[in-house]
């Protein structure tokens, strides 16, 4: 899944400085993930202490590299400092939660940022002149301009969460047509599942961009569909 919070926090480190822009988020990541999702407290923590910690980190790089805090930027000076605060805040919140996953299942710590956000980087590009820019409007109109800017960030966030659905509904669907062939042919069931699982292991160790690993996986799911018959095609379509 792919949030929109990134942009508010770079937009609150413009505005109120890495501290109180950290402790905002602390504090609203407990509250959603204790209270609203029902998570298990020791991840609620991890989680809100790893986004703090990268809120303070990211906005003590950006005001290291001579950004201002409360007002007064200026294009292009504060140029180098954006993106300073940019990359050390996406490569923090990325790296924290791979290693975290690698150490828990014994993966590569590298190949599992690869797989789950190398694709994210080009949200990151377009988050951080989003927040800067509703830093900007901020400081000129009040908070208007920040009921201004939320409306659009909800229309992304929409649009991402429909991108996401539809990549889950092309897997659903190819998952019913290996049911199909399951059906058709009872002796290899799950063989379809396994050759895909395997297949996307093997492209992964020789190093194929996740975008051909999901091909090989898809092409593994279906590299039986010849199995359906022509007659029994009315039943899939």
């Amino acid at each position: 899944y792919i949030t929109v919070s990134s942009t508010l926090d770079y937009a609150g480190i413009l505005v109120l400085g890495p501290v109180p822009t950290a402790l905002a988020e602390l504090i609203a990541t407990l509250f959603l993930q204790l209270v609203i999702q029902r998570r298990p407290p020791h991840k609620a923590l991890f989680n809100a202490a790893a986004f703090a910690g990268t809120v303070v980190a990211a906005g003590g790089v950006y005001q290291l590299l001579g950004g201002p805090v409360g007002g007064g930027f200026r294009f292009p000076q504060v140029i180098v400092p954006l993106v300073g605060m940019g990359l050390t805040y996406y490569t923090l919140n990325t790296m924290i939660v791979s290693l975290v996953i690698a150490l828990s299942t014994g993966s590569k710590t590298w190949r599992i940022w690869q797989v789950n956000y190398l694709w994210t980087i080009f949200h990151m590009v377009a988050s951080l002149p989003f927040g800067a820019g509703l830093a900007a409007a901020y400081h000129g109109l009040g908070l208007w301009a920040v009921v201004l800017f939320i409306t659009p960030l909800l229309l992304a966030r929409y649009s991402f969460k429909l991108y996401i659905e539809a990549k889950r509904d092309l897997l659903d669907f190819a998952s019913v047509l290996v049911g199909v062939i399951d059906e058709f042919d009872p002796y290899t069931r799950r063989h379809s599942q396994r050759v895909s699982r395997h297949a996307a292991l093997l492209a992964r160790e020789l190093g194929l961009r996740e975008r051909e690993v999901e091909r090989v996986e898809y092409a593994g799911l279906l590299h039986d569909i010849g199995k359906i018959k022509m007659s029994q095609r009315d039943l899939v379509l």
